[in-house]
């Protein structure tokens, strides 16, 4: 009983730490909702990765907190850099270490600009062309979805 309960505490620590509004598990028979009231609806489901994924089947799934994430509509000649996978997003190659870009920065073509994690697997996003990094759309380690905005560039020559 006591192990079940600490498991249990863990993932309310994981709900809080990644301000998720939903966590609902099936494990070994044992089955698990933490909804956290007055939010708005979440945003889709994806699959956990990272250091739950080893602890838990693949059957859970977590959905994100959409709260605020409201996205203006950038200038026209700002191109978007979107996420190829959900998964765990990260603008450092482990904690401590230099950030790959910070607003205003100069990229070029193919170089690093985040980690997507996924399943324990880190996913280098890399920029398709050389520019100006306008907009960072994401906080480091936040969970982000297929498809979801992660920063916008201006094309430089």
């Amino acid at each position: 009983m006591k192990d079940k309960i600490e498991f249990i505490k863990e993932l309310i620590d994981l709900a809080e730490e990644r301000e998720l509004s939903e966590l609902s598990i099936d494990f070994k028979g044992m089955k698990v909702s933490i909804k956290k009231e007055s939010q708005p609806p979440p945003a889709p489901t994806m699959m956990v990765g990272a250091h739950m994924a080893s602890m838990l089947t693949p059957s859970i799934q977590l959905q994100a907190d959409a709260a605020g994430k409201a996205e203006e509509e950038p200038p026209s000649n700002h191109v978007p850099v979107n996420s190829p996978l959900a998964g765990v997003f990260y603008r450092a190659s482990k904690p401590g270490s230099p950030l790959f870009v910070n607003p205003d920065d100069i990229v070029e073509r193919d170089q690093v600009l985040c980690i997507v994690e996924a399943m324990k697997i880190m996913n280098e996003i890399t920029s398709e062309i050389k520019g100006k990094v306008v907009k960072i759309c994401k906080e480091n380690a936040e969970v982000v979805g297929e498809g979801d905005t992660l920063f916008y560039l201006e094309p430089v020559e």
